[in-house]
C-alpha cells in the first residue's frame, strides 16, 4: 500500500501527474485513457504507479481512495 507521503513525493518529482491524479479522483471508476486529456505516455506513467491498479472489469482505479487525495495536499 502506498502512503499519502509517497504520493506527494512522486508529485513533487512529477508535477505533470498532479492534474492526472486530480482527474482520476473526480472520474467515475473504472477510468480509461479516454477520460483524460493527456498524452498516452503520461497516462502510461500514471497507471504504472503503485497507487493505481487495473480494474477487473477493465480500465483502472486507485488502490487507496483516501491516500490519493491526501497526497495532493
Amino acid at each position: 500500500m502506498v502512503s499519502a507521503r509517497e504520493i506527494r513525493s512522486l508529485l513533487d518529482e512529477r508535477p505533470d501527474l498532479e492534474v492526472v491524479l486530480d482527474t482520476a479522483l473526480s472520474a467515475s471508476e473504472p477510468w480509461t485513457f479516454d477520460d483524460f486529456d493527456i498524452d498516452s505516455g503520461t497516462f502510461g506513467e500514471f497507471v504504472s504507479q503503485e497507487f493505481v491498479e487495473a480494474a477487473p472489469e477493465g480500465g483502472y482505479r486507485l488502490v487507496d481512495e483516501q491516500a490519493a487525495p491526501a497526497g495532493l495536499q
